[in-house]
């Protein structure tokens, strides 16, 4: 048939989209075929016209994703369709709760991207591994509750959900689910868990599962418990091979980078979490895995060529940043990465307070064995932060959010002997707080107007870039009791009492202690002060920590976290990694790759392991690649007069090098250039150089400098000289001083972070360029490199005066204070003349190389613990 009706076109893509919600893609051609009286031409038209109208859905802009092959169809029909039940309901109870038009839109698009990536539930045999990244406490279960509506809609019947290791999390998620799919469809879901009872495996899966129930499906919300998970297997292994055949499954795992993945080290062995879901997933034969994370460190580095295990072969999701999420970023600042605008601002917002090391002393025990002998004490920093906590509990009450929940944590240790000792301490605080105000108002009404003073002006409308209510003092003043009535002081550790609650009927003032149950998954509703002092050795571990990342609608400016001046130099590092990530997973979508070519680039830290050692058995520390790359140096040993004054010894040996051999030009702005530096100079500068950077401080760069020069790379350098003319001077070996550069510090950060060091005017100052800066992007300073010097590199050299100082008023920036004069140091590399992999990589096609990654942090013990015993340590 050589010309179609377009009416007739139309109706046959109708018939053909009618029957695939019915069939698999091969039985609703084959319908087609009958319907189109045996045109095979004319079935392949309307066929492939079907695919490129659902191609929308794969080629959307948001979310980003990685996956299996570049160029792939789906049947996917969209999320409505007449015949769709759960998702509308689902979609109109979001919007009767007031979430907003385009919320609910990027709910919906986002979920209809990951809908188009699932197989159709028809398919003989399903085998699907994916995975969701998303931000800590942004919205992940909305996301995933979508996909679970739309999945049921799509013919999906069994949904299984894993959630945390708590029965708290547990708990929570079974009531939503029940709240926003169950309860708005009772007359098709069957809820085989309940809030108050884990599985346990009553009824009769067949009848369950049965196909005939054609809109009938079937819930499970279950905790990562070996003995709850080995029920879930012999229940549907008991189901007739039949049922099991015709029954497409959903699994969806909360946290998967918790438990799921195995931490045995032996290639023939299964940690009993992972081979309980692994067994789980082989007796049902048609079955998408869809893990959801904030923190990927886990994930990413499962061995793909195991085809049985959880790595997201088939596509990785990449949710975008809500606009108005609060998260690491936002909150902590990050350091700029090396393609970003020397201009722009990364240092977040005025909301982090420092916990001197003294108030740690006396809030946490020194050691495991010394827990039930150690007493807490009530610290200045503490203090404060329930003071403040107080009057930002008015404030929301003078907002009219009354009829909110409101909430401090208090997570200083897992130790639950000592979280029963804290509560007696912030109990007893907290009721002498109460007596002053009955018995001596003016002196209490002076203390706190002095905190709400010096905090409520330092997150401002400007700062959040949205209209914020201020509230003076006196407006709180009428609620104080108000918010002493509504107060309750908690322990949630899974030992002492009932734990933290949240009713609808009664609006609280929590104040919660807690550890481990409070660390992942569980929401605390309402949280504007977070007392945080709880180490950890892994980023994932860090960041699911971090509970007060998330959404404070009405009380933006109100949140602030107290915290040790190091875990703030980690979630400023932290955040920097998470955007390397989403940056990695941008490019890689852009380039066409798929997740088993996704060897991600995570950064080592001085103190900060990715991930579990034994969740990293398939990582190797690979030989690094500084291709097409520029790196910094922010971080200064500042105090450290040795360690400063060996890198000024360093760099004057350096200089009067390159001055034997090469002539000192000056460039513009008090700055100078050596060109072509032998390479043995720069070589043995970088071996004297101390860096508290991984990227500079181990043997990666000196390994990669070894081999680039074998190959015929880098044979020889340039040299910048950076000052600044406004500036003293310093000799730096010369025939002529030097001009320092001012570089103030971010906060109290030990040891010194600037955040950022070279300029792209720096960057520049050995090639021909007239255009803008502005413009200049890092692609296009790649390029002009590999052009004029395609085998040599840049060498910047920044004397930084110790006596620096923030440009004009700064609420983030600090003097530098330095024992010394320091010296930073930029680097900037051309196209390398091999191709390796940089970071920690997974063991991809066995391409790693070098020793194995020393173990920073002790094994994760690998227990059954019984499914009604407590954690513990909470």
């Amino acid at each position: 048939m050589n010309h179609i009706d377009n009416d007739l076109l139309e109706e046959l893509i109708e018939d053909y989209g009618s029957f695939i919600l019915s069939y698999p893609p091969t039985k609703a051609k084959g319908r087609l075929l009958r319907y189109a009286g045996g045109d095979e031409q004319l079935v392949e038209k309307v066929v492939a016209a079907y695919h490129k109208r659902t191609k929308r859905f794969i080629d959307a802009i948001d979310p980003r994703v990685i996956r299996s092959a570049p160029n792939i169809e789906t049947s996917y029909p969209g999320p409505d369709f007449p015949q769709a039940w759960c998702w509308p309901n689902y979609k109109n109870l979001l919007l009767e709760k007031g979430w907003g038009k385009s919320t609910v839109k990027n709910v919906d698009d986002a979920t209809t991207k990951i809908l188009a990536h699932f197989p159709h539930p028809g398919e003989g045999v399903i085998n699907t591994r994916g995975l969701v990244v998303g931000y800590v406490q942004s919205g992940k279960t909305a996301n995933y509750t979508g996909v679970i509506a739309k999945a049921a809609d799509y013919g999906f019947k069994l949904v299984i959900v894993l959630t945390g290791m708590t029965s708290s999390l547990r708990r929570q998620t079974q009531r939503r689910l029940d709240e926003e799919l169950c309860a708005q469809n009772p007359e098709n879901w069957n809820s085989l868990t309940s809030v108050s009872q884990d599985f346990q495996g009553v009824g009769s899966p067949d009848y369950l599962l049965n196909p005939k129930h054609r809109h009938g499906r079937v819930l499970c919300v279950v905790k990562k418990n070996v003995h709850i998970l080995e029920r879930i297997r012999s229940f549907f292994d008991a189901a007739t091979e039949e049922t099991r055949r015709n029954c497409p499954v959903l699994i969806i795992d909360d946290e998967a980078d918790q438990a799921s993945v195995n931490t045995r080290q032996k290639a023939d062995e299964r940690s009993a979490i992972n081979r309980k879901i692994v067994e789980i997933l082989e007796i049902l034969p048609k079955t998408v895995y869809l893990g959801y994370t904030a923190t990927p460190f886990a994930n990413i580095f499962i061995d793909p060529s195991l085809p049985e295990d959880l790595y997201p072969r088939d596509f990785i999701v990449d949710l975008p940043r809500p606009r108005q999420y609060f998260g690491a970023e936002r909150i902590f600042g990050r350091e700029m990465l090396q393609n970003e605008e020397d201009q722009a601002s990364y240092d977040g917002l005025d909301m982090v307070r420092d916990v001197p090391e003294s108030d740690v002393e006396q809030l946490c025990p020194p050691r495991r064995d010394s827990r039930f002998n150690f007493m807490p004490s009530m610290t200045p920093s503490l203090e404060r932060a329930i003071l403040y906590f107080f009057l930002a509990s008015a404030c929301r009450f003078a907002r009219g959010q009354e009829r909110k929940h409101t909430s401090m944590l208090i997570h200083t240790t897992l130790y639950t002997h000592t979280h029963g000792q804290l509560q007696s301490i912030v109990k007893t605080f907290f009721s002498e707080l109460e007596d002053e105000w009955t018995n001596s108002p003016d002196t209490l009404t002076a203390r706190l107007r002095e905190v709400w003073d010096e905090e409520h002006l330092r997150v401002t409308s400007s700062d959040l870039n949205m209209a914020v209510e201020k509230k003076d003092f006196d407006e709180l003043i009428q609620h104080f009791n108000d918010v002493f009535e509504s107060s309750e002081i908690v322990v949630d550790n899974g030992r002492i009492g009932g734990g933290l609650t949240y009713t609808n009927n009664d609006k609280k003032v929590h104040i919660a202690i807690g550890g481990n149950t409070l660390s992942r998954g569980l929401t605390l509703e309402g949280l504007i002060v977070s007392y945080f002092i709880r180490t950890a050795s892994a980023y994932d571990t860090l960041l699911q920590m971090g509970r007060w990342f998330g959404y404070r609608p009405g009380y933006e400016d109100l949140p602030r976290v107290w915290m040790t001046s190091e875990l703030l130099d980690q979630f400023i590092h932290l955040a920097t990694v998470e955007e390397e990530i989403r940056n990695d997973i941008r490019r890689y979508e852009s380039e066409g790759r798929s997740p088993r070519d996704f060897a991600v680039r995570v950064q080592t830290h001085p103190k900060l392991a990715v991930t579990s050692r034994l969740k990293m058995q398939n990582v190797k520390l690979a030989s690094a690649s500084y291709s097409d790359s520029h790196y910094q140096t922010f971080q200064f040993d500042h105090e450290n007069l040795e360690w400063l004054q060996h890198n000024l010894q360093a760099t004057r040996s350096v200089l009067q090098e390159a001055a034997s051999v090469s002539q000192l030009e000056e460039k513009s702005g008090s700055r100078s250039l050596f060109r072509s530096v032998p390479y043995k100079i720069i070589y043995d500068f970088l071996e004297e150089y101390k860096s508290l950077h991984q990227d500079f401080d181990n043997r990666l760069l000196l390994n990669y400098l070894e081999k680039e020069h074998a190959a015929g790379g880098l044979t020889h350098w340039n040299i910048g000289i950076i000052g600044s003319r406004n500036r003293d001077t310093i000799d730096l070996g010369l025939d002529r001083p030097v001009h320092l550069v001012n570089r103030s510090r971010f906060q109290s950060i030990k040891p010194a972070n600037i955040k950022a060091l070279t300029t792209r005017a720096d960057r520049i100052i050995d090639l021909d360029w007239e255009g803008e800066l502005k413009g200049l992007s890092h692609e296009t300073l790649c390029s002009l490199r590999n052009n004029q010097y395609p085998d040599s590199g840049l060498l910047l050299i920044y004397p930084i005066d110790k006596d620096s100082g923030p440009a004009g008023e700064s609420k983030d920036r600090r003097d530098l204070n330095a024992a010394d004069h320091v010296i930073g140091i930029g680097l900037s590399f051309p196209k390398s003349k091999l191709n390796e992999q940089d970071y920690l990589q997974n063991n991809l096609e066995g391409l790693f190389r070098g020793d194995e990654l020393e173990a920073q942090i002790p094994e994760e013990a690998d227990q059954d613990v019984p499914e009604d015993e407590e954690e513990l340590e909470g």
